[in-house]
């Protein structure tokens, strides 16, 4: 398969225009993400009854990152990038906000609620957003948030409920 990159502008052009004006490619994307924020909340899932695995890390005051959320930022992206390789992901976890140019960028937290995750209580949840950036004003015109302990997934999509 012909790599993307070369025609970068062109594609991304292409996809903006689409993603602008077609509703129904917005719910498909939408679709995508509930669908991936649904088996990264079965890792979830699984992991809030199987503890001893658990690993645990402080990133400052009442602030942690677990071996689990950094797994599921991982698989997050990965499966961003299979689906829509020319966007880029900002991570809690991984890929941090720096002066982010115009653009598109997917916006992940894996583990909404990571305190709660290690003390094994609610809510706990995934969160992922498209995010567009431009005139340096930041919308986010899709996203889904996939609620775990009570097995609930909510999405948004600009100008489509």
């Amino acid at each position: 398969m012909p790599s993307l990159h070369k025609n970068f502008p062109n594609y991304l052009k292409m996809w903006s225009q689409d993603f602008e004006q077609s509703l129904d490619y917005r719910h498909e994307m939408a679709s995508h993400l509930r669908h991936i924020a649904q088996q990264a909340g079965e890792r979830i899932a699984q992991c809030l009854n199987e503890r001893q695995h658990l690993q645990i890390e402080t990133k400052g005051r009442n602030d942690y990152v677990t071996n689990i959320d950094k797994e599921l930022d991982a698989f997050i992206v990965s499966e961003l990038k299979r689906l829509y390789p020319d966007i880029p992901a900002i991570s809690e976890e991984g890929n941090p906000l720096a002066d982010t140019p115009s653009g598109y960028f997917w916006v992940i937290d894996p583990i909404d609620g990571t305190t709660n995750f290690i003390h094994n209580a609610g809510p706990v949840a995934v969160s992922i957003g498209l995010m567009e950036v431009a005139a340096h004003q930041r919308t986010f015109p899709l996203g889904v948030i996939h609620e775990v302990t009570r097995h609930e997934t909510f999405s948004a999509v600009r100008d489509g409920g």
